[in-house]
């Protein structure tokens, strides 16, 4: 059971972050300065690329743990 409720967590925290990132995307929120603009952008990428993953792993996770 508690893995369960681990897993349910990491879930959770996965997609708050990945909506996180995804809505500041969408509303535009950019660093003012040019050189915060290259950083943030290849960390957006990254946090993207990141958060995916796991959510991609959890998603396998889910499915494997309930065949079991």
């Amino acid at each position: 059971m508690a893995t369960g409720a681990l897993l349910l967590f990491v879930t959770n925290v996965v997609c708050i972050n990945v909506s996180g990132v995804a809505t500041f995307l969408i509303q535009g929120v950019r660093p003012i300065s040019w050189w915060e603009a290259t950083t943030a952008k290849r960390a957006t990428r990254k946090a993207m690329l990141i958060w995916g993953l796991l959510l991609a792993v959890l998603v396998l996770l889910i499915l494997f743990s309930q065949r079991a």
